[in-house]
């Protein structure tokens, strides 16, 4: 079976499950209709054999489904050339039936359409027979030499899946047969593989294109050197989550060449280091230091990554052509797919269950601190996760899975790239995989928080953001944005009967969660009130003496900071908006919550014909309730799990 999505329409995608089976019932069709607009006896005797014919069609696609899940590409493409053959024989029966049959076929309502039908069929046929031509398993090509044989069969398929897109289209399967039972519903599935076929059609050229660069980026013509910063999203920060740990990659024509991953995580990254440049200030309520492990502390990964990699370029001494950050949840989904690690040195096997668990407490426990390799379970766990997602490769359902795994990652900000190559950047953005801070002529939305004290609280956090747009008399817009958060955790009783692992991890997630949450708007809105339960600071703030020196890279972004007393609010701008900040502190078992009210920069006259679009971003490694209405409209009332425009029309 193979399953692939539609955007039917703009809120949520379509899936459609086509099975082989269904596909090759058209053949039938073809057979069938020479008695249905031919009546004559004298094609009884043609009408069976390409019956027949067609049915050994049906069991080549099945074998040729079965050779598939297999991955063994030779039967694959043996199957396709047997159909191929058998649909070249159908069209010399029609041939051989006269000229009138032929015109029959092609200028009858009902011939038409079983002779598009046929087209289509041959062209699929045709483009499987080389598509299977691409053997991905060949075990002497590197990956990024299977990839490029692909791209070159998916080019020589091209013609003949837009040829068949074309004839589907011409067809009316409203006027197919649906009396008997063994065309029931064959209607409904023509319809739902034009749209397939329309989608194939409408996406090969960017794949083809996307495929160069992923070839690029797989290091096709040059080594590549990458750093990954792997993001935890229990402990929340802007782009995700707080960097534990990271790694530097080596890869060339697909393959990895080197991998180096710090047993201390990004804390070995810190010696060598500037140690006398001030973190940003919200921050300092941490650490009044800016390294390597909150460098990440804007909201646009273009520039975090730029820093992250200005912080491992100091210490380490190398630069890199991208950064590429991966949350935890990734880690989690892939174990899902690859199955238990075994780690007998650590007296564990490690599963999609107990991954987050027992990887926080191991980190965190008094012996691997002592030992100043606090991520060496880690180090230690990565090569033989990457090793075992190379050998899922070989099952067709676990490669399905995993390649899904990541587009969804994507999709919802668990992956995010960078790179100092123009064009392999401009890609990354052009599919919203890079994490920018967008710029919109609309009204804009962006709530970030980072967590700057609260051990691994975020696991038990529940955010909600409700956004009201107000259109008052005078025609001006007043936005009134609240961000709830809500406690989960429950601490454990001290005659808990659970196990060492789940103490553990319930201290590290119950702690009290102190954030610093921004608000981005648009670039000229003016603050009218905060309110809530606002969390003073300011006595925790520390300094780092006459030394410290602020950092050009954050002047150069923070622009205009400005403290309004009453609230205590940093409002500043950043990346094109203008930004209100401010602390919030939830206990255990509670609740807290902060309102921004604000004046849009722009008013009711100049919305067109009254349109409001509101574009709202979602932070990486979170997601939250997200309610938004204007006047008594609700525009929109779910979860926010990917970047949306929306409006109230």
């Amino acid at each position: 079976m193979f399953e692939i999505y539609l955007n039917k329409d703009s809120k949520r995608g379509h899936s459609y499950i086509i099975n082989v089976k269904q596909i090759l019932v058209l053949f039938i069709l073809i057979a069938v209709s020479f008695f249905l607009f031919l009546g004559y006896r004298s094609f009884s005797a043609m009408r069976g054999r390409v019956l027949g014919q067609a049915t050994s069609v049906m069991r080549e696609f099945e074998a040729a489904q079965s050779e598939m899940s297999n991955l063994n590409w030779s039967g694959l493409r043996e199957h396709f050339l047997n159909s191929s053959q058998i649909l070249e024989d159908i069209e010399q029966e029609l041939n051989q039936a006269g000229g009138l049959a032929s015109i029959l076929v092609k200028i009858s309502p009902k011939g038409r359409n079983y002779y598009h039908l046929f087209t289509a069929a041959q062209n699929i046929s045709q483009a499987g027979y080389i598509l299977s031509s691409a053997n991905l398993t060949v075990e002497d090509q590197t990956f990024a030499e299977k990839l490029k044989v692909f791209q070159d069969e998916l080019k020589a398929a091209r013609p003949y899946l837009l040829s068949a897109s074309e004839s589907l289209n011409k067809v009316k399967s409203s006027s197919l047969p649906s009396e008997s039972s063994e065309f029931a519903g064959m209607a409904d599935q023509i319809e739902d593989l034009k749209l397939i076929s329309s989608a194939i059609s409408s996406k090969i050229d960017n794949l083809i294109d996307s495929l160069n660069y992923l070839l690029i980026l797989l290091g096709e013509n040059s080594d590549k050197r990458y750093l990954f910063l792997f993001q935890n999203n229990l402990e929340m920060r802007p782009t995700g989550g707080f960097i534990g740990s990271l790694a530097v990659l080596d890869i060339n024509q697909g393959e990895i060449k080197k991998l180096e991953m710090p047993g201390g995580g990004s804390y070995d990254l810190n010696f060598g280091a500037d140690s006398n440049i001030l973190s940003p200030k919200p921050l300092r309520v941490l650490n009044p230091r800016w390294q390597v492990q909150d460098c990440n502390w804007f909201p646009d990964f273009a520039a975090s990554a730029q820093k992250c990699a200005w912080f491992v370029e100091e210490s380490a001494g190398t630069s890199f052509d991208a950064v590429i950050a991966v949350n935890l949840p990734v880690i989690v989904d892939l174990l899902k797919v690859v199955g238990e690690i075994e780690m007998p040195d650590y007296n564990v096997v490690i599963s999609q269950n107990n991954f987050t668990a027992f990887t926080q407490t191991v980190v965190e426990s008094q012996k691997s601190k002592a030992s100043g390799k606090p991520k060496q379970f880690l180090t230690d766990l990565a090569p033989i996760l990457i090793k075992k997602t190379e050998d899922s490769f070989g099952d067709a359902y676990k490669s399905l899975q995993i390649i899904k795994i990541i587009l969804g990652a994507l999709e919802n900000k668990y992956i995010l790239f960078y790179s100092t190559d123009e064009n392999l950047q401009s890609w990354f953005e052009q599919n919203n995989w890079a994490g920018r801070i967008q710029q919109t002529g609309l009204d804009y939305l962006n709530i970030n928080t980072a967590t700057v004290n609260g051990g691994k609280s975020d696991f038990n956090i529940k955010q909600e953001i409700s956004q009201y747009i107000e259109v008052q008399d005078d025609g001006l817009l007043v936005s009134t944005v609240k961000i709830a958060r809500r406690h989960l955790g429950q601490r454990l009783p001290k005659d808990a009967k659970a196990g060492q692992l789940e103490k553990d991890f319930n201290w590290l997630t119950t702690q009290p969660n102190l954030s610093y949450i921004r608000l981005y708007a648009p670039l000229g809105s003016k603050l009218l009130d905060v309110s809530g339960d606002i969390f003073d600071a300011e006595y925790l703030m520390q300094s780092l003496g006459p030394q410290a020196r602020e950092d050009e890279f954050l002047r150069q972004i923070v622009k205009n900071p400005l403290i309004i007393e009453k609230s205590n609010t940093r409002m500043t701008e950043e990346f094109g908006k203008t930004v209100f900040g401010n602390y919030l502190r939830v206990d255990p078992g509670g609740i807290g919550q902060l309102t921004f009210k604000y004046q849009l920069p722009f008013t009711a006259d100049d919305l067109p014909e009254d349109q409001y679009q509101l574009l709202v971003q979602k932070q990486p490694g979170v997601i939250s309730q997200f309610n938004s209405r204007i006047g008594e409209k609700v525009l929109y009332d779910g979860e926010l799990e990917r970047d949306m425009l929306i409006s109230n029309f």
